[in-house]
C-alpha cells in the first residue's frame, strides 16, 4: 500500500520488465521518476517538490555525465526528467 496516496503501489510493465514505485512526498504520480539531490543522488522517498519513491528497478547512480547535464538543466531553471534504469537479473 502506497502511505502517501492510500493506493496500491503503482507496477507497470515496461519494455525491459516493469516498473513499482510509490507517489512520494509530493503526493504526485511522476510516472517512476526519482528526484536527485545536488550531488546526483536519487532521494529515496521524493521531495516536496518532485519525484517518486522507485522500488524497482533500482534506481542507478548517475555519470558524470549525467551530472553535469542535470546541473546545467537546474541552472537554465529546468528540472530535468529521469526514468529508473531496469537492472537485468544474471542466473
Amino acid at each position: 500500500m502506497d502511505p502517501w496516496s492510500d493506493k496500491p503501489l503503482v507496477y507497470r510493465k515496461t519494455e525491459d520488465g516493469f516498473i513499482l514505485y510509490s507517489v512520494g512526498l509530493n503526493f504526485e504520480d511522476d510516472g517512476g521518476e526519482v528526484s536527485r539531490d545536488y550531488k546526483g543522488r536519487v532521494s529515496r522517498w521524493g521531495t516536496e517538490e518532485a519525484g517518486d519513491a522507485v522500488f524497482w528497478p533500482v534506481p542507478e547512480p548517475e555519470t558524470p555525465e549525467e551530472r553535469e547535464e542535470r546541473l546545467e538543466k537546474e541552472r537554465e531553471g529546468r528540472r530535468p526528467r529521469r526514468k529508473a534504469r531496469n537492472l537485468q537479473q544474471t542466473d
